[in-house]
Protein backbone atom coordinates (compact mmCIF):
# COMPACT_ATOMS: atom_id res chain seq x y z
CA UNK A 1 0.00 0.00 0.00
CA UNK A 2 0.92 3.65 -0.03
CA UNK A 3 1.26 3.98 3.74
CA UNK A 4 3.82 1.96 5.68
CA UNK A 5 2.87 0.68 9.12
CA UNK A 6 5.25 1.87 11.81
CA UNK A 7 7.00 -0.90 13.73
CA UNK A 8 5.48 0.36 17.00
CA UNK A 9 2.00 -0.44 15.61
CA UNK A 10 2.66 -4.05 14.54
CA UNK A 11 1.13 -5.56 17.70
CA UNK A 12 -2.01 -3.42 17.39
CA UNK A 13 -2.63 -4.38 13.75
CA UNK A 14 -1.79 -8.05 14.30
CA UNK A 15 -4.32 -8.30 17.15
CA UNK A 16 -6.90 -6.38 15.11
CA UNK A 17 -6.46 -8.71 12.12
CA UNK A 18 -6.68 -11.84 14.31
CA UNK A 19 -9.88 -10.53 15.90
CA UNK A 20 -11.38 -10.16 12.41
CA UNK A 21 -10.73 -13.86 11.78
CA UNK A 22 -12.94 -14.89 14.70
CA UNK A 23 -15.84 -12.50 14.10
CA UNK A 24 -18.31 -12.83 11.24
CA UNK A 25 -18.02 -10.15 8.59
CA UNK A 26 -20.53 -7.33 8.79
CA UNK A 27 -22.50 -6.70 5.61
CA UNK A 28 -21.72 -3.54 3.67
CA UNK A 29 -24.34 -0.86 3.17
CA UNK A 30 -26.21 -1.08 -0.10
CA UNK A 31 -24.78 1.30 -2.69
CA UNK A 32 -25.38 2.51 -6.20
CA UNK A 33 -22.33 3.96 -7.95
CA UNK A 34 -22.33 6.28 -10.97
CA UNK A 35 -18.85 7.00 -12.29
CA UNK A 36 -19.66 9.65 -14.92
CA UNK A 37 -22.94 11.27 -13.93
CA UNK A 38 -24.57 14.12 -15.76
CA UNK A 39 -23.47 17.19 -13.81
CA UNK A 40 -26.94 18.71 -13.96
CA UNK A 41 -28.34 15.62 -12.22
CA UNK A 42 -25.85 15.96 -9.35
CA UNK A 43 -26.59 19.70 -9.08
CA UNK A 44 -30.33 18.95 -8.91
CA UNK A 45 -29.73 16.39 -6.14
CA UNK A 46 -27.70 18.92 -4.14
CA UNK A 47 -30.36 21.59 -4.66
CA UNK A 48 -33.12 19.25 -3.44
CA UNK A 49 -31.14 17.87 -0.48
CA UNK A 50 -33.60 17.43 2.40
CA UNK A 51 -32.82 18.52 5.93
CA UNK A 52 -30.99 15.91 7.95
CA UNK A 53 -29.33 14.37 4.89
CA UNK A 54 -26.04 12.56 5.35
CA UNK A 55 -23.53 13.39 2.58
CA UNK A 56 -20.03 12.04 2.12
CA UNK A 57 -17.26 13.95 0.40
CA UNK A 58 -13.90 12.98 -0.99
CA UNK A 59 -11.75 14.81 -3.51
CA UNK A 60 -8.83 13.65 -5.57
CA UNK A 61 -6.13 16.12 -6.57
CA UNK A 62 -3.05 16.02 -8.73
CA UNK A 63 -0.04 15.80 -6.44
CA UNK A 64 2.08 18.24 -8.41
CA UNK A 65 -0.23 21.28 -8.05
CA UNK A 66 -3.30 20.19 -6.01
CA UNK A 67 -5.52 20.76 -9.04
CA UNK A 68 -8.89 19.15 -8.47
CA UNK A 69 -9.28 16.01 -10.60
CA UNK A 70 -12.61 14.75 -9.27
CA UNK A 71 -15.08 15.00 -6.42
CA UNK A 72 -16.78 11.98 -4.93
CA UNK A 73 -20.19 12.65 -3.40
CA UNK A 74 -22.28 10.11 -1.54
CA UNK A 75 -25.94 10.62 -0.64
CA UNK A 76 -27.29 8.34 2.10
CA UNK A 77 -30.98 7.80 1.34
CA UNK A 78 -33.19 5.00 2.72
CA UNK A 79 -30.30 2.79 3.92
CA UNK A 80 -28.52 3.05 0.56
CA UNK A 81 -25.50 5.08 -0.48
CA UNK A 82 -25.84 6.74 -3.89
CA UNK A 83 -22.27 7.56 -4.96
CA UNK A 84 -21.36 9.94 -7.77
CA UNK A 85 -17.86 10.59 -9.08
CA UNK A 86 -17.79 14.04 -10.66
CA UNK A 87 -14.76 14.38 -12.90
CA UNK A 88 -13.49 17.93 -13.40
CA UNK A 89 -10.58 17.34 -15.82
CA UNK A 90 -10.14 14.51 -18.28
CA UNK A 91 -6.90 12.69 -19.15
CA UNK A 92 -6.29 15.33 -21.85
CA UNK A 93 -6.25 18.10 -19.15
CA UNK A 94 -9.41 19.66 -20.57
CA UNK A 95 -12.60 20.33 -18.62
CA UNK A 96 -15.05 17.42 -18.82
CA UNK A 97 -18.16 19.62 -18.39
CA UNK A 98 -19.22 22.96 -19.80
CA UNK A 99 -18.43 26.08 -17.79
CA UNK A 100 -22.16 26.73 -17.35
CA UNK A 101 -22.73 23.27 -15.83
CA UNK A 102 -19.66 23.65 -13.60
CA UNK A 103 -20.83 27.06 -12.36
CA UNK A 104 -24.22 25.58 -11.48
CA UNK A 105 -22.54 22.65 -9.72
CA UNK A 106 -20.32 24.98 -7.63
CA UNK A 107 -23.39 27.05 -6.70
CA UNK A 108 -25.32 23.92 -5.66
CA UNK A 109 -22.38 22.56 -3.68
CA UNK A 110 -21.98 25.95 -1.93
CA UNK A 111 -25.66 25.97 -0.95
CA UNK A 112 -25.38 22.41 0.41
CA UNK A 113 -22.28 23.39 2.42
CA UNK A 114 -24.19 26.33 3.90
CA UNK A 115 -27.20 24.21 4.90
CA UNK A 116 -26.79 23.73 8.68
CA UNK A 117 -28.95 20.60 8.66
CA UNK A 118 -26.74 18.55 6.33
CA UNK A 119 -23.98 16.46 7.90
CA UNK A 120 -20.85 16.05 5.74
CA UNK A 121 -18.78 12.92 6.37
CA UNK A 122 -15.30 12.17 5.06
CA UNK A 123 -11.79 11.00 5.88
CA UNK A 124 -9.27 13.82 6.34
CA UNK A 125 -11.84 16.50 5.56
CA UNK A 126 -9.38 19.16 6.75
CA UNK A 127 -7.37 18.59 3.54
CA UNK A 128 -10.36 18.26 1.21
CA UNK A 129 -12.15 21.32 2.55
CA UNK A 130 -8.98 23.42 2.56
CA UNK A 131 -8.44 22.69 -1.15
CA UNK A 132 -12.08 23.52 -1.94
CA UNK A 133 -11.94 26.68 0.16
CA UNK A 134 -8.58 28.16 -0.81
CA UNK A 135 -8.46 27.14 -4.47
CA UNK A 136 -12.17 27.29 -5.36
CA UNK A 137 -13.52 29.75 -2.73
CA UNK A 138 -16.18 27.36 -1.39
CA UNK A 139 -17.33 27.94 2.19
CA UNK A 140 -16.71 25.49 4.99
CA UNK A 141 -19.75 23.32 5.86
CA UNK A 142 -21.56 23.96 9.12
CA UNK A 143 -21.58 20.30 10.21
CA UNK A 144 -18.78 17.82 9.50
CA UNK A 145 -17.75 14.40 10.77
CA UNK A 146 -14.10 13.66 9.98
CA UNK A 147 -13.41 9.93 10.32
CA UNK A 148 -9.65 10.53 10.54
CA UNK A 149 -10.07 12.74 13.61
CA UNK A 150 -12.41 10.19 15.21
CA UNK A 151 -9.97 7.38 14.48
CA UNK A 152 -7.11 9.42 15.94
CA UNK A 153 -9.10 10.08 19.14
CA UNK A 154 -9.75 6.34 19.58
CA UNK A 155 -6.26 5.18 18.55
CA UNK A 156 -3.79 8.07 18.83
CA UNK A 157 -0.82 5.89 17.88
CA UNK A 158 -2.39 4.32 14.80
CA UNK A 159 -1.34 5.58 11.39
CA UNK A 160 -3.79 8.10 9.92
CA UNK A 161 -4.29 6.62 6.45
CA UNK A 162 -7.71 5.48 5.29
CA UNK A 163 -6.29 2.00 4.66
CA UNK A 164 -5.41 1.74 8.34
CA UNK A 165 -8.80 3.15 9.36
CA UNK A 166 -10.61 0.47 7.38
Amino acid sequence: DVSVTRRANYLYWASTDFNKLFRPARPHSARVTTLSPDLRTVSDLLDRAPDGLLLSLDIETRPQDNTLDCIGLGFYVRSTWHIYTVRIYGPDNLLVHSQRDLARFWRSLTAAFLNPRILWVGHNLAFDLSILHYNYRLPFPHRIHDTMLCMHRDNPFADKSLAHAI
